[in-house]
């Protein structure tokens, strides 16, 4: 199942077998800009232009918790470990973490403008635009921080504490070991908008502003599936299936589309055009 954050505020529960809309709730007055589900897929956290994070009880879609502490969109969102507290970053760099059942900050911090953020169980990871590597202790004191070396812009992340994945305005995409080198670069045709990594880490995808994406083995960085749509494209969010195999990303705005070396496929409209997709999985 994938979770669609889409530009009329709506949440979206789209099955990927059936390519269809299984649910949809009206989770923000305004476009939705962050997704993540909980590692155990219980929670969904969502965060959006109206400028609050909230949390979704996956199983009915009811509301669970709401943080309206920031002052700006939110650009990421997601969980620490004991499921009772959220963690969400604004687009001025202000980084909360909060009870989800009480909506009041515990810890927060100036992270830096970023595209987002990687919530792992020892750790908070913030690739700034900039072009810093952040990582975070549960209390939100900067542990250590390297710069990544992109010629620009940071424009998205992926990964966690020992393997993170940046793109940039430079259209590259560099893999960091966790003795943070960069033991991998590949260059795409445009600005990096997106980056993905299988749960495995045996594949990352990218996609390019110029609308091309591009999905690699990691272990021989071999181009296993090239696309170029040949159309440049402003949005891109890429989520890898829990097979590992499988890329699915935003097309032509409204549709899912689903991507692996051997296939490649395009789902009816959603009947919203789509912001954001993550991946929810069950235990």
């Amino acid at each position: 199942t994938l979770l669609l954050g889409c530009a009329d505020g709506s949440l979206k529960w789209y099955d990927t077998t059936t390519a269809k809309v299984t649910r949809s709730i009206a989770a923000h007055t305004g476009p939705v800009t962050a997704v993540r589900a909980s590692i155990d897929g219980k929670q969904v956290a969502t965060g959006g232009e109206d400028k609050k994070a909230k949390v979704w009880n996956a199983a009915d879609g009811k509301l669970a918790g709401e943080f309206s502490g920031h002052s700006a969109a939110i650009s990421g969102v997601g969980f620490r470990p004991n499921g009772l507290r959220a963690v969400s970053l604004d687009a001025s760099g202000k980084l909360h973490i909060w009870k989800i059942a009480e909506g009041k900050s515990v810890f927060h911090a100036d992270a830096g403008l970023a595209p987002g953020l990687t919530s792992t169980s020892e750790s908070i990871i913030v690739l700034t635009r900039a072009g810093l590597f952040r990582l975070f202790k549960p209390n939100l004191e900067v542990a250590f921080e390297f710069p990544l070396k992109h010629a620009g812009d940071v424009t998205s992340m992926g990964g966690g504490e020992k393997v993170s994945y940046s793109g940039g305005a430079d259209g590259l995409v560099k893999l960091w070991s966790e003795s943070r080198e960069a033991v991998m670069e590949a260059k795409l045709t445009g600005p990096v908008l997106a980056v993905a990594e299988s749960m495995d880490g045996a594949r990352v995808a990218a996609a390019s502003k110029q609308g091309s994406l591009v999905l690699w083995d990691t272990a021989t960085m071999k181009a296993l599936q090239v696309r170029d749509t040949g159309m440049p494209i402003e949005r891109a969010s890429l989520v890898f299936l829990a097979d590992g195999k499988t890329v699915a990303s935003i097309a032509m705005g409204s549709h899912v589309s689903l991507t692996s070396d051997t296939i490649g496929s395009i789902g009816p409209t959603v009947g919203a055009t789509i912001h954001i997709i993550a991946l929810l999985t069950s235990k």
